[in-house]
C-alpha cells in the first residue's frame, strides 16, 4: 500500500461576481486532471411577496437568483509520444451476438477514428461511457498497440439556448463537448482572436473546421468544452460553496504496467500506533542520548 501524492498547480480568476479556480493535478500514475472550481456571489434581484421565479429560485425572502450556464474551453496540444497523433473515439455497446454473449452482460468497446476536421466536433454520451484516445503515430507498447492517452470530459452539460440567439452565434463552439483541429499557430483561441469585437460567429474553431484538414497522424489540437448548469439553491446564499467540473487525461497503453508501483512507502513519521509494552508511546520517542535515566 502506498499513499498517493499529486503536484497541483492552481490559479484563480475573478470575473464579475464569480471566482473561478483552475487546478491542474499531476498524479504519480501518469494522470493529469483539470478541475475547475466555481464560487463567488450569485447575481440576484428582488421579487415581490408571494411570487415564484420562473427562470430561477428563491434564495432568501424577496431575493431570486437566475438559473444560468457556465462554459469553459481548454486548448490541448497533446504530442503523445511524438508530435503527430491520431484521435479515436471510444464508446461502450452490448455484444449483439448471443453466441458470444450468452449471459447478456458482455460489452464491446466500439472505436471510431476521427480522420478529418469535418468529423472533429464530438459530444459526450455518458450513457455509453464516451471517451477519446490520443494515439502516437510512431511509438508502440509491448502489445504492439500505439501508445496513447485517454481524454475524458466529466459531468459536462449541453448548452440550452434558442437557435439563432446571440449567445449561440457569439459562442458557437459550445455546441460540442470536444473539437479536434489540425495545428495552426494562428489559431490560438477557440472563439477566434476578437470574439467581442468581431462579427458574431465569423471566427473560431467552427469556422476552421470547414477546411476539413486531415487529422490522421498530424499535429493535433484538441479543444474540450466543459459546461455547468447552475440551478441556484438557498444554501448558496449569500456566498456560494464551491461547485466543480473537470476533465481527465490518463495513460492508456502508454506504459507497460502501473507506473506508480515504485512509489516509496510512507515513513510513518507523524503517525501513532499502540506500542508494545516496552516501546515508547505516541509522542514519546524514548530517552535522549544524554539522559541516563530514561524518560520520566
Amino acid at each position: 500500500m502506498r499513499r498517493s501524492r499529486r503536484l497541483v498547480i492552481s490559479s484563480f480568476a475573478t470575473v464579475a461576481n464569480y471566482d473561478y479556480g483552475f487546478y491542474w493535478s499531476f498524479g504519480q500514475d501518469g494522470s493529469v486532471e483539470l478541475e475547475i472550481k466555481l464560487t463567488g456571489l450569485m447575481s440576484v434581484s428582488g421579487i415581490a411577496d408571494g411570487e415564484r421565479p420562473r427562470h430561477g429560485r428563491l434564495v432568501a425572502p424577496n431575493v431570486q437568483a437566475p438559473t444560468h450556464q457556465h462554459y469553459f474551453a481548454v486548448r490541448l496540444d497533446p504530442a503523445v509520444d511524438g508530435p503527430r497523433n491520431r484521435l479515436v473515439e471510444v464508446h461502450a455497446e452490448t455484444e449483439p451476438d448471443e453466441a458470444l454473449n450468452p449471459y447478456g452482460n458482455a460489452v464491446v468497446a466500439v472505436e471510431t477514428p476521427i480522420s478529418t476536421e469535418s468529423a472533429g466536433g464530438r459530444r459526450v454520451d455518458a450513457g455509453r461511457a464516451t471517451h477519446w484516445r490520443i494515439e502516437s503515430e510512431s511509438a508502440v507498447n509491448r502489445f504492439d498497440e500505439p501508445t496513447a492517452y485517454r481524454l475524458t470530459v466529466l459531468n459536462t452539460a449541453q448548452l440550452n439556448v434558442r437557435p439563432g440567439s446571440v449567445v449561440e452565434r457569439k459562442a458557437p463552439f459550445v455546441a460540442q463537448h470536444l473539437w479536434a483541429s489540425a495545428f495552426d499557430p494562428e489559431q490560438r483561441f477557440i472563439a477566434g482572436e476578437y470574439p467581442n469585437q468581431g462579427e458574431l460567429g465569423d471566427d473560431g474553431v467552427h469556422v476552421w473546421q470547414r477546411a476539413d484538414r486531415s487529422l490522421e497522424h498530424e499535429r493535433l489540437v484538441l479543444w474540450p468544452v466543459l459546461g455547468v448548469h447552475h440551478f441556484p439553491r438557498p444554501e448558496q446564499w449569500p456566498i456560494m460553496p464551491v461547485d466543480r467540473i473537470s476533465l481527465r487525461l490518463e495513460p492508456d497503453g502508454f506504459f507497460d504496467r502501473n507506473p506508480s508501483l515504485d512509489v516509496p512507502p510512507s515513513s510513518g513519521a507523524g503517525h501513532c500506533a499502540m506500542p508494545a509494552s516496552d516501546a515508547p508511546g505516541c509522542g514519546d520517542h524514548g530517552p535522549r542520548p544524554d539522559d541516563q535515566h530514561g524518560p520520566l
